[in-house]
C-alpha cells in the first residue's frame, strides 16, 4: 500500500496539487519509511508549497537513503 500512496502523491504533484501530494506521500512514508523515492517527491511538493525548509529536509533524507541503498549493492 505504501507504493500506491506514493504514486498518488506523484500524480497530485504533476497536477500541482501540492498539499494533497504531501499528504499522500507522507502516508506512504508512514507505511515504508526506508524508501528513498518518496522523500524526493515530498521535497518537490514542499517546494511547490513554498516550504523551503521542509523541502530541504526531505531532500536530505532522500540523499541519505539513496546513499545507503548504493552502498548495500
Amino acid at each position: 500500500y505504501a507504493q500506491a500512496h506514493v504514486q498518488l502523491g506523484q500524480a497530485y504533484l504533476k497536477q500541482m496539487r501540492y498539499a494533497e501530494a504531501v499528504d499522500a506521500v507522507r502516508r506512504g512514508i508512514e507505511l515504508q519509511s526506508n524508501a528513498a523515492q518518496p522523500y524526493y517527491i515530498l521535497s518537490r511538493a514542499y517546494q511547490g508549497l513554498g516550504q523551503s525548509q521542509d523541502a530541504t529536509e526531505a531532500l536530505q533524507r532522500f540523499q541519505e537513503l539513496s546513499h545507503k541503498s548504493k552502498t548495500k549493492q
